[in-house]
């Protein structure tokens, strides 16, 4: 983490917006939402999802030196949802804490669908810098409920990761 200032990553999946059957307007809200919070979006990518595009979309995005990568969609229970598998390969622990608020958020938040959100959060290492990783469903209830829970404890959890804080 560098100074106050906290960079995001965002890796969005979804097989339809590659194939430019429909618009990415979740993109574009979560890139809203993290500024809004004065969080800079450092790189934003758009992949099929395939576990090994996403895996390699997520590993690329560390190189930016982000302090997070959010990864967006591809987190349900239809037979293409591979988001939670392709963390497999790339996260050296999970926080299965997270995820469990993120959906509570969401049913909260009224959305029965929160109940199939497969999303996980963990902690990739690229080198000697731990970044933080959490998946976000595509929908904007999926993205805010993520965002409800991650922001208040996103500097917390930067500061851990990174050993600077015990």
């Amino acid at each position: 983490m560098s100074g106050d200032a906290l960079t995001a990553a965002i890796v969005r999946i979804s097989d339809a917006a590659v194939r430019g059957e429909h618009e990415d307007l979740a993109t574009p809200f979560t890139v809203e939402k993290l500024e809004a919070a004065g969080i800079s979006v450092m790189s934003k990518a758009l992949v099929r999802d395939d576990v090994r595009y996403i895996a390699e979309a997520v590993q690329t995005a560390a190189i930016e030196q982000v302090d997070f990568i959010l990864t967006v969609g591809g987190i349900g229970v239809s037979p293409l949802d591979y988001t939670a598998r392709a963390m497999d390969p790339i996260f050296r622990l999970d926080i299965p804490g997270i995820p469990e608020a993120i959906r509570a958020v969401g049913l909260v938040n009224g959305d029965p669908l929160a109940t199939l959100w497969r999303n996980r959060a963990g902690v990739l290492v690229a080198g000697r810098r731990r970044i933080f990783v959490v998946n976000s469903s595509g929908s904007r209830a999926g993205v805010t409920a993520t965002l409800q829970v991650v922001l208040p404890i996103l500097p917390k959890i930067i500061q851990k990761i990174s050993g600077s804080e015990n």
